[in-house]
């Protein structure tokens, strides 16, 4: 699991690879407590380069990575 309060303050486009293998490639807009994030538990929002919003728990998250 993944602790996603240590990204607070992150600004850089990041690389968030999933517990599946999947990944997300964005900027965190905020870092959410359990009560915040409406997924049950503590975990970030990221914008992608899309323009789209996704929420992300912490036991979803395995790696992130700045961009290169």
């Amino acid at each position: 699991m993944f602790d996603t309060r240590k990204l607070q303050g992150e600004n850089r486009e990041l690389k968030i690879t999933l517990t599946d293998g999947m990944y997300i490639i964005g900027k965190i807009i905020s870092v959410d407590d359990e009560e915040d994030s409406e997924l049950g538990e503590p975990g970030i929002t990221v914008l992608t380069p899309e323009g789209n919003f996704v929420g992300l728990g912490d036991s979803e998250i395995q790696t992130v990575k700045p961009v290169d």
